[in-house]
């Protein structure tokens, strides 16, 4: 699983107040990326399908949630806020990170539970891969000679 985390930015901008939308993106860009952050993507909202409109969206990577937590709490960033205030009528700033582990981890987690093992012993992966495959290969043979065939 990794540790990154992905700042997601929800923005309505004030439509009087554009160069304070303008003034403050082009002073929080470079403070982001000096947190290390890369960014993923900026989108503008084409469509709401259901729930509030927001204008503009912004996905970014971080190493961790700190920096970007440090950078927010920073004066550099507290210069920003008022500016941010006048152009913007709703912003949303959203830490978030990966909500499930890969696939592979968590079958093997379940498959471990199920056989009453503790989470942590999992059985070997090249067996497992190797059963998968013999299943999908000799789907008319029966669970004993496929259990047998596995085992060798």
């Amino acid at each position: 699983m990794s540790d990154t985390t992905t700042l997601v930015v929800t923005a309505v901008p004030n439509a009087s107040e554009m160069a304070a939308v303008q003034e403050y993106l082009q002073g929080v860009m470079p403070l982001l990326l000096g947190a290390g952050g890369s960014l993923v993507k900026r989108l503008k909202t084409e469509k709401v399908v259901h729930g509030d409109p927001s204008g503009m969206t912004l996905v970014m990577d971080f190493d961790s949630a700190d920096s970007i937590t440090e950078m927010f709490d920073s004066d550099d960033y507290a210069a920003l806020v008022p500016v941010r205030d006048r152009g913007f009528k709703e912003m949303n700033i959203l830490l978030t990170r990966e909500m499930y582990r890969n696939r592979l981890s968590w079958r093997l987690e379940s498959v471990t539970r199920r056989r009453g093992r503790p989470a942590g012993a999992a059985p070997n992966l090249r067996r497992i891969e190797r059963c998968r495959s013999h299943s999908r290969r000799h789907r008319r043979r029966s669970r004993t000679d496929l259990r047998a065939q596995c085992d060798r």
